[in-house]
């Protein structure tokens, strides 16, 4: 069994999720909402839990990052729906993004 690397203290979660979204994140930014689209229905988003699965890795979900488990994995549930380039909803991925980013790093404030 492996230990999760570069976890945030205050969270309880790892740095290392944040490239769960950050391909997508980077074709949005690109303005590519095609790709992220791409990205999502070839690819997915794995949650938290399958990104480190539990079979390989040590002390997955504990006491401290139950709860930003939960949020992120909820996050990425309604991420995977953003399946329509045509009707991309824009602001929702956008504050999603910025929520998945934030309970990571137990920021409330995200410098871009």
């Amino acid at each position: 069994m492996k230990d999760i690397i570069d976890i945030v203290p205050a969270t309880g979660l790892s740095q290392d999720y944040k490239n769960a979204v950050n391909a997508l994140q980077g074709y949005y930014q690109m303005g590519k909402v095609d790709k992220v689209v791409e990205l999502i229905e070839k690819h997915g988003i794995k949650k938290y839990e399958e990104h480190f699965p539990v079979s390989e890795y040590r002390d997955v979900v504990n006491d401290t990052n139950r709860e930003g488990v939960e949020g992120l994995n909820r996050i990425v549930e309604r991420i995977r729906t953003f399946t329509d380039p045509d009707n991309f909803p824009d602001s929702e991925f956008e504050s999603l993004v910025k929520e998945f980013y934030s309970t990571i790093s137990g920021n409330t404030t995200i410098v871009q």
